[in-house]
């Protein structure tokens, strides 16, 4: 039977074709519909089957929207809600399309590229969630992919007021650039510094390191003579999936700042503290009293007013 064409498709599949008779109208069929029907769901499984267990190319990637557009109908809204759902093995394909990409491809994996864009890219808290967890569950963390991809990770934001900055230019950023295991490097850079923290009264970066999830955050400290700090929180990792503590770490932590004027040497801050679970901070003191205060000095003097760093993180098991 046919279908009245409906809206051009954000899929290519092509709505002009016949459907088979286990196939109800769209007009009466839902996602729930779909996600009762063991058989139909079993079908769907199948189909994802090469997308998930080999690297797919372009057409691989084609045929399973292909067809599991048509097990839902033909409609991608309904595609888009059963995609967020955990029916593959446990988890959404979200999740597998991250654990299982292409190591030696750069940039977003393609086939989560494609579920993205079938759900408008924007995802329910589900799918977020089991994304982070793929995220976190990789061998080697890949910061990379995280900072291509965290705008479509709402629950990981730790700011939920929006920045008085949030339309400029230059924004923060953090980007762990090595380390593994029980260590890791981060660069960052923060234009207009005070200007943020007078403001927003605090900047907040995140990133992934070490199979964990990370904000680093510089925060004023408003009352009385105004200061700033850093608070560096691990916030989820995936060694957490029990209720007993982490084994007890004593974590290191070193901030070289950059000098924007005068060259060498940075200004080093340190930081120890022992670490016996999920979430934890530590809080980085700024030695240098200028800087810390607001007050003009050598490492935020540029007319961008940045402050440029580099994060060490180091951890040793007690």
């Amino acid at each position: 039977m046919s279908l009245q064409t409906p809206p051009p498709s954000r899929t290519g599949f092509d709505p002009k074709a016949d459907f088979t008779t286990d196939v109800p109208p769209v007009s009466t069929m839902t996602a729930a519909h779909v996600l009762q029907d063991k058989e139909r769901m079993k079908k769907l499984t199948a189909t994802f089957c090469d997308a998930m267990f080999s690297y797919p190319d372009q057409a691989t990637i084609d045929k399973v929207v292909e067809e599991s557009l048509r097990l839902c109908g033909g409609s991608e809204d309904i595609l888009s809600a059963v995609l967020q759902t955990k029916f593959f093995a446990g988890h959404t394909p979200f999740y597998w399309a991250i654990v299982n990409k292409d190591p030696k491809q750069a940039g977003v994996p393609p086939l989560l590229e494609r579920l993205l864009s079938i759900c408008s890219n924007t995802v329910d808290e589900t799918a977020q969630a089991d994304m982070m967890w793929g995220l976190l569950g990789l061998k080697d963390s890949d910061d990379s992919l995280y900072q291509q991809i965290k705008t479509y990770l709402g629950t990981s934001s730790p700011v939920s007021i929006a920045s008085f900055f949030r339309d400029k230019a230059q924004q923060p950023t953090a980007r762990a650039v090595g380390g593994g295991g029980f260590g890791c490097v981060v660069n960052f850079c923060i234009p207009l510094l005070f200007d943020r923290l007078v403001l927003d009264k605090e900047v907040c970066l995140t990133f992934i390191a070490m199979g964990s999830l990370w904000h680093l955050r510089a925060i004023a400290a408003c009352s009385g003579d105004w200061t700033w700090h850093f608070h560096l929180t691990e916030v989820k990792s995936k060694y957490k999936y029990s209720t007993l503590p982490l084994e007890k770490r004593k974590r290191r932590l070193t901030v070289k700042l950059e000098r924007s004027v005068g060259g060498q040497p940075s200004l080093q801050c340190t930081a120890e503290q022992e670490i016996n679970k999920i979430p934890s901070t530590v809080k980085v003191a700024i030695p240098n009293s200028e800087l810390k205060s607001f007050q003009h000095n050598p490492y935020t003097a540029k007319q961008t007013r940045e402050l440029v760093g580099t994060l060490e993180i180091k951890d040793t098991r007690l």
